[in-house]
């Protein structure tokens, strides 16, 4: 007698002998419990085929490792966030420098060129796109660049650099900043980092971490 895995269920749904989860999901409990009732209803002069009881004993056996690898998984979950939590918190108090072009006053803003550059022009916009400082003649040779931004309102702005090849094509420098880090939230899938310029920074736009320098006493 060939019984398929929905015949098993079939079966057994109206003999109120083997319990089924409540919710929609039968778990490896129900499974064994639902195989073994059907061997026990079997037609003991016709009997389930061997290759048929040993097929269903492999679902379950699959299914008992799919059970077993989903708690692994959502233990290494927690594990991984409690490591990131852990991580971030030891961000406090370090300078950092994040992807981004957001600043909200004087800070270190950073550019970075795959090549040398013909020129190189940085602005400074508030929000409405209105230009509040332009820098010229800026540093052209390929790598990261450091440019101190000094005696800016605080305000909420944003920074462009504007790059051009040797031969007079655009360029898309990388561009960054630089800020403080003064508390960690955690209310996201990611910690974002509360930063001293008031910023909020997702932790994984962070590209440098550094000690704060130290003032001499």
């Amino acid at each position: 007698m060939s019984v398929s895995s929905v015949d098993l269920l079939n079966q057994t749904a109206g003999m109120g002998k083997a319990p089924v989860n409540n919710g929609t999901k039968m778990g490896k409990d129900e499974f064994l419990k639902l195989l073994l009732t059907q061997l026990k209803a079997q037609d003991p002069l016709n009997p389930t085929d061997s290759s048929e009881f040993v097929a269903q004993l492999s679902q379950f056996s699959s299914l008992e490792q799919l059970t077993n690898l989903g708690t692994k998984m959502d233990n290494l979950v927690t594990i991984s966030g409690a490591s990131n939590a852990a991580n971030s918190v030891s961000l406090l108090g370090k300078d950092i420098r994040a992807d981004g072009n957001k600043l909200k006053g004087p800070t270190s803003v950073f550019y970075e060129l795959d090549k040398n550059a013909k020129s190189v022009k940085l602005e400074i916009r508030k929000l409405d796109g209105t230009v509040v400082r332009t820098i010229e003649n800026l540093d052209t040779k390929s790598g990261l660049q450091e440019v101190k931004i000094t005696d800016l309102p605080a305000g909420d702005y944003t920074f462009r650099v504007e790059a051009k090849d040797l031969e007079g094509a655009e360029m898309k420098p990388a561009l960054s900043v630089a800020d403080r880090v003064k508390g960690v939230s955690f209310s996201g899938n990611v910690p974002v980092l509360l930063m001293e310029s008031g910023n909020e920074i997702p932790a994984s736009q962070l590209i440098e971490i550094r000690e704060p320098a130290k003032v001499a006493g």
